[in-house]
């Protein structure tokens, strides 16, 4: 206790030095009392002086299994402390030479003359002039269609910066980045919703709001296309001229009751002047409507690229996405058109063989 160990003389001379006190009864009750107003109980003094465990404060911390955050995060932690949390030397080698004393720039992660700093968990690049992101791997003036804080739509290379631009029925936000919708009728929009990718996933029957269905004189899907404005849709020249009459189906869902679908005339074909039918080379078509489409979130047009994006961008680009039809048999033989998509996947060259395209059903 607080008690143990100190001695409190009773009185000092003049010249700083204690006397001895003198032995009388009432001189020794005095100092009692003095002592026991000065001092508390153990008890008491443990109250006041106790000792604050680390970060986390909880009780028989000793006991409980080993925490990353309480042990690693919320404070520095030693050696031992992290081989509580991993209990696997291969794990814990791993998270200690990042964590503390790891030399992450030893590997020169920062391109372009970045320069590179260590730090616990991490390293930053300092980038040189014209150059930017995590490791300084891309020039300013770029064009990066993969990177999440490039272009929104379309983007041009310039000698300090690139420039950003928009798809018809859109135009470019504050940050001359970002593509904003002028109306519900803009091109490419799935849906009102602020994450399109995962809710659009939820939805199937908006998944592809522009892609129609080619139907025979009998009402039988045979070919499929894309809706390019309110009243010219996309097909292939092969499908356009398997049918003298046929007509186009919109709105369709994926498994061809939407609800809403909404069949249409087809008042012209237009099939490119230089397809050949042998080589299949040119081949495409556009199909003039008798009446123009009423825009929802079902029936909407697909955004066409500029030009300069499509040859720079699009055509390189071996990995995408495709979205069609395929026929089932259901029903005693009778045949309906299932909404579908399927990835395709680059592979890296090999020798002298060119890379091929790999097909995922996403159905």
């Amino acid at each position: 206790t607080c008690q143990e160990g100190l001695q409190i003389p009773s009185a000092w001379s003049k010249s700083g030095s204690p006397e001895t006190p003198q032995d009388s009864s009432a001189e020794f009750g005095l100092r009692r009392r003095a002592l026991s107003a000065l001092f508390i109980s153990a008890d008491d003094a443990n109250e006041v002086i106790k000792r604050q465990r680390r970060a986390s404060s909880l009780l028989f911390e000793e006991v409980l299994p080993g925490s990353l955050e309480r042990e690693c995060l919320e404070e520095r932690c030693t050696h031992e402390e992290a081989r509580e949390v991993f209990e696997n030397d291969e794990m814990l080698k791993m998270f200690w030479d990042a964590y503390y004393g790891g030399r992450r720039c030893s590997s020169s992660p920062c391109q372009h003359n970045g320069v590179c700093e260590d730090s616990i968990r991490g390293y930053t690049c300092t980038c040189a002039e014209g150059y930017e992101g995590e490791n300084c791997a891309f020039a300013k003036n770029e064009c990066r269609h993969h990177a999440k804080e490039g272009c929104h739509h379309f983007c041009y290379p310039g000698s300090n910066s690139y420039r950003c631009s928009c798809a018809d029925g859109y135009e470019l936000g504050k940050d001359k980045k970002q593509c904003i919708a002028l109306d519900q009728c803009a091109c490419g929009r799935l849906q009102d919703s602020d994450n399109l990718i995962r809710e659009t996933r939820k939805k199937h029957d908006e998944r592809f709001p522009w892609q129609v269905l080619l139907l025979n004189s009998e009402g039988k899907g045979f070919c499929g296309g894309v809706l390019l404005k309110s009243n010219f849709v996309l097909t292939t020249a092969e499908c356009a001229l398997l049918h003298r009459h046929f007509e186009i189906r919109i709105g369709d869902g994926p498994n061809g009751t939407s609800g809403i679908e909404k069949t249409m005339q087809v008042s012209e074909k237009h099939i490119h002047i230089r397809y050949d039918e042998d080589t299949g080379e040119n081949n495409i078509a556009l199909l003039q409507l008798q009446e123009r489409v009423e825009c929802n979130n079902h029936q909407l047009p697909v955004c066409i690229p500029e030009r300069d994006f499509a040859e720079h961008i699009l055509i390189p680009k071996l990995a995408g996405t495709v979205s069609g039809w395929r026929m089932e048999v259901f029903r005693e033989g009778l045949k309906r058109a299932f909404n579908t998509r399927k990835t395709i996947e680059e592979t890296q060259q090999d020798g002298n063989h060119e890379g091929k395209h790999h097909f995922h059903s996403e159905e």
